[in-house]
């Protein structure tokens, strides 16, 4: 499952250039910048969230309890399976912990990513400051 990410940016920057004589030229820039994780993830929460027929974490969640009912030996309102087959209860066994498995997983991932909301993005570091000074060296005859 994929879903959306968004970054907030507020910040300033501030550029001055000096000539302090037509040979020598100065540039100074600064910047303070606030990169964050914005809000994310909302189309995959609703996903998860939606306890509709056979959309969302509940409902799958409920079809793993109905094979373990099967696996218990207990008739399944949900699954056609004969309570009384060995193999039919080992299969309901195996797939009740694979939707176990994999629901618990994308509840997991889900809340991590979402532990990271509002959290400080800043790959180069809030501030920055740059300089830069060129001087025209005088061409000389030979």
């Amino acid at each position: 499952m994929s879903d959306t990410s968004s970054f907030q940016a507020e910040g300033y920057e501030l550029s001055v250039v000096f000539n302090s004589s037509p040979r020598w030229q100065v540039a100074l820039t600064g910047s303070s910048n606030e990169n964050t994780q914005g809000t994310h993830l909302a189309s995959r929460g609703c996903y998860l969230n939606f306890a509709t027929l056979n959309q969302g974490l509940a409902t799958w969640r409920r079809f793993a309890s109905e094979l373990r009912r099967v696996e218990a030996g207990q008739c399944s309102t949900a699954f056609a399976l004969e309570p009384t087959s060995a193999t039919a209860r080992a299969q309901a066994g195996t797939n009740a912990l694979y939707l176990e498995q994999q629901t618990d997983a994308a509840e997991q991932a889900h809340l991590d990513e979402l532990a990271i909301e509002s959290a400080a993005m800043h790959r180069n570091g809030k501030y920055a400051f740059n300089g830069l000074a060129t001087h025209t060296f005088a061409a000389t005859a030979p």
